[in-house]
């Protein structure tokens, strides 16, 4: 009768203990999120009309300050593809704080298709793209490109 009532205090004390300690914050990134901005930022790079402040917003923030650039000053490199398929995202092997996602595009009749992958942080409350490079006043917002692939 002690064990029993010693188990079922020992039981409640851990069950009111978890309940009351302060919930971790929980990541917005996981492959669905981090496939879901890629596809967001795909379709808004088609539109002929996305201005420059509109592709800007998906490029991560961190980045330009530590680059000391400023996102006024610079265009992203871009496609307009006519389809785009978001195709996988595993976590970033070289940084477990970022997914990587491949995407296709592509142009008419498969007349070209690219395969293109992105780098998506967690930055505040928010999803980023790390771009993989700025020349020329443009910000390559993919990681990698990998050119006129056959499917």
């Amino acid at each position: 009768m002690k064990r029993i009532s010693l188990l079922l205090f020992v039981v409640s004390v851990l069950y009111f203990a978890g309940c009351t300690a302060a919930p971790e914050r929980i990541s917005l990134l996981n492959n669905i999120s981090a496939m879901e901005k890629v596809s967001l930022f795909l379709e808004k790079m088609k539109e002929s009309e996305a201005t420059e402040p509109k592709l800007m917003a998906f490029i991560s923030d961190s980045l330009m300050k530590v680059r000391n650039l400023s996102k006024t000053e610079l265009k992203v490199n871009r496609f307009y593809p006519d389809y785009i398929k978001v195709e996988s995202a595993i976590q970033d092997p070289e940084a477990p704080a970022g997914m990587v996602v491949a995407a296709r595009i592509g142009g008419v009749k498969d007349v070209w298709m690219h395969r293109l992958y992105f780098k998506v942080i967690e930055e505040g409350n928010s999803l980023k793209l790390l771009p993989g490079g700025v020349s020329a006043g443009y910000v390559d917002p993919w990681i990698r490109s990998d050119l006129f692939i056959k499917e």
